[in-house]
C-alpha cells in the first residue's frame, strides 16, 4: 500500500483488521506526501515471507519531503525487518504503538535522521536487535541528527540494547523504562545535549545506561536497578542525577577519561557502589 497526501487510513484495531506482508515490499510505504494518519491496525507476515523489508516505510534516504504524518494504535508482529523504519522525515507522531518480536538483527523502531517527532506509549518488545534505534542520516547538505521526544516509552527484552543511540541530538527522553535487555539498557554511543528525564532501567545484562566517549552536555536523571552495572560513564560534560541499587558488579563506574561531569547520586546494595576512575570527575552523594 502507497499512500499520498491527505489521506487517512484507519482499521478496526487489533485482531480487528489485519495487514499480512508477503513479498520484498514494505507494507505500507509513505514517502514524499504531507498529512497522513494509519491507525487501527495490526501488522503480521506470513511465515514463509524472509525478505527484509518493513512493515511501515516512511520517508526515503535523501530528501526531507515527508511531513505531518500520525501514526496509532499500531501493532506490528513478527516483522523480518523494522515495524517502522523512519527516513529522514519531520514533523511525526507515533503513539500507543508496539514492536513486538521484530527483526532479523534489526530494530523494533528505526529512527534515521529525523527531526520533529514524537514517540509517546510505544512499547518494543522481544525485538532481535534494538528495541529503539536512533542515527544520523547524510542526505547530501550535511549530517542530520534526530532530534525529537520519546515519553513514557518502552523497550524490553531486546537481544541487544533497548535503546540504542548511535546518534542523537536535542533528543527528550521522559518516563521511558529499559528492562531485560540483552546488553544495555540505554547505550549512548554519540549523545548530544539530550535530557533523560525520570528514566529507569532494570535487569539488563549490561549497565542500565552507558555513555560512550562521544556523548556530552547531556542532562539525566536515571534510576538503575538490578542491572550488572548501574551506569558505565566514560563522555563528559554530563549533568546526571542517579540512584543506583542492586547492581551485580558496579552502581556507578566512571572510566579515567570521564573528568568533566557532575554527578549526584545514592548507591545502594551494588557489587562496588561508586568508582570513580575520573580525576575531574565532581560526585556528590552517598554509597550506603
Amino acid at each position: 500500500i502507497t499512500l499520498k497526501d491527505n489521506v487517512i487510513l484507519e482499521g478496526a484495531g487489533t485482531g480487528g483488521t489485519i495487514l499480512e506482508k508477503n513479498g520484498n515490499f514494505a507494507t505500507i510505504t509513505i514517502n514524499g506526501v504531507d498529512d497522513v494518519t494509519v491507525r487501527n491496525i495490526q501488522f503480521t507476515r506470513d511465515a514463509a515471507d524472509t525478505n527484509n523489508t518493513d512493515y511501515i516505510s516512511l520517508g526515503n534516504t535523501t530528501s526531507d519531503n515527508t511531513s505531518r504524518i500520525t501514526l496509532e494504535n499500531l501493532y506490528f508482529n513478527a516483522s523480518y525487518q523494522h515495524g517502522l523504519h523512519m527516513m529522514f522525515c519531520n514533523n511525526v507522531k507515533v503513539v500507543n504503538c508496539r514492536a513486538y518480536d521484530c527483526g532479523n538483527g534489526d530494530a523494533g523502531f528505526f529512527i534515521e535522521g529525523s527531526i520533529d517527532f514524537e514517540f509517546v506509549n510505544c512499547v518494543a518488545d522481544t525485538c532481535d536487535d534494538h528495541g529503539f534505534e536512533f542515527t544520523s542520516r547524510n542526505p547530501g547538505p550535511g549530517l542530520v541528527y534526530p532530534q525529537g521526544t520519546l515519553t513514557n516509552c518502552i523497550a524490553k527484552n531486546s537481544v541487544a540494547e533497548g535503546f540504542d543511540i548511535h546518534t542523537a541530538r536535542e533528543t527528550t527522553f521522559s518516563g521511558c523504562q529499559a528492562i531485560n535487555n540483552g546488553a544495555n539498557g540505554f547505550d549512548l554511543s554519540i549523545s548530544l545535549y539530550c535530557t533523560f528525564a525520570s528514566v529507569a532501567a532494570w535487569d539488563n545484562t549490561s549497565a542500565g545506561m552507558a555513555l560512550d566517549t562521544a556523548s556530552h552536555f547531556n542532562t539525566i536523571q536515571l534510576n538503575a536497578y538490578d542491572n550488572d552495572t548501574g551506569l558505565s560513564l566514560v563522555g563528559d560534560s554530563n549533568v546526571i542525577n542517579i540512584v543506583a541499587e542492586g547492581n551485580t558488579t558496579d552502581g556507578i563506574l566512571i572510566n579515567a577519561a570521564a573528568t568533566k561531569n557532575v554527578i549526584t547520586y545514592r548507591a545502594v546494595g551494588n557489587g562496588t557502589d561508586y568508582t570513580d576512575n575520573g580525576a575531574g570527575t565532581v560526585g556528590t552523594g552517598v554509597a550506603v
